[in-house]
């Protein structure tokens, strides 16, 4: 079978059109995706559920129980974690935090 030059170099215009236009909706979608999450996070009901979360997690790893004021994410990798009561096994209060800040990773996040 014969293909003219000019028909392969047609094909191979459209070959890379294709792949360019598969390449921008995949770092739209991604960069949408983002932006959405950090919307919703800033969101106060997401925060509520998001501290109710986080206390849930520490009571049942701690044994103990934990109070947390509220929990925010600033974008791109900052977590606030205000007002922190823990107590000790006796109840008596153990730690004391008025904010307590963090930096994430995200991309190890993502990996297996």
């Amino acid at each position: 079978m014969y293909f003219c030059p000019d028909l392969r170099k047609k094909c191979s215009l459209e070959h890379i059109k294709t792949l360019k236009y598969i390449i921008n909706w995949a770092v739209g979608i991604i960069l949408v995706s983002i932006l959405a999450i950090s919307f919703l996070l800033s969101v106060p009901a997401v925060q509520k559920r998001g501290t109710k979360f986080v206390c849930s997690v520490l009571k049942d790893n701690l044994g103990t129980d934990v109070q947390i004021g509220k929990v925010s994410w600033r974008f791109p990798n900052r977590l606030f974690v205000d007002d922190v009561l823990l107590f000790d096994q006796q109840d008596t209060t153990m730690l004391r935090v008025s904010r307590l800040a963090a930096k994430m990773e995200i991309l190890p996040l993502f990996k297996k």
